[in-house]
């Protein structure tokens, strides 16, 4: 399984999205973007973060 992160949800992050959910290797992990607040409403599914914490999330594995 790969994980994959998102970075910005604007309309190429929104059909990455909807295309992770065909793929059976592909698993989306987060959401990274500049208003989180809003965000985590619409996205249940998985963590939506602040793009300034991206740089922690990468060390993670």
């Amino acid at each position: 399984m790969i994980n994959v992160a998102i970075v910005g949800y604007g309309n190429l992050g929104r059909g990455v999205k909807r295309a992770l959910k065909n793929s059976a290797d592909l698993q989306l992990t987060a959401v990274f973007t500049r208003r989180p607040e809003q965000l985590k409403k619409e996205i249940t599914e998985v963590p939506v973060l602040r793009t300034d914490k991206f740089s922690l999330a990468k060390d993670k594995g």
